[in-house]
C-alpha cells in the first residue's frame, strides 16, 4: 500500500481489487461496478455504507423490528 501511495503522488492510478480493507488504505475515491455499469462512486466509507452496494455484494439488506 505504501508503494502505491508513493506512486500516486505523481501519477493517477487505477487499481482493480475486491479487498476493501486494502482499497480503503490506498484510495481517495472508489468506483463500484455491477454487471458492467457504475453502481456508485464516492469515498470508500460512503461506498461501503451504500445500501445498493450491500445488496449487490452481501445480499438483501433487512431491518429487523425492535
Amino acid at each position: 500500500a505504501e508503494l502505491i501511495r508513493e506512486i500516486n503522488k505523481t501519477a493517477t492510478l487505477i487499481v482493480v481489487d475486491h479487498d476493501m480493507p486494502f482499497i480503503r488504505m490506498i484510495a481517495d475515491r472508489v468506483t463500484v461496478f455491477h454487471q458492467g455499469a457504475i453502481l456508485t462512486e464516492d469515498h470508500a466509507d460512503r461506498v461501503l455504507r451504500d445500501p445498493r452496494v450491500r445488496d449487490v455484494y452481501l445480499g438483501q439488506t433487512h431491518v429487523l423490528p425492535h
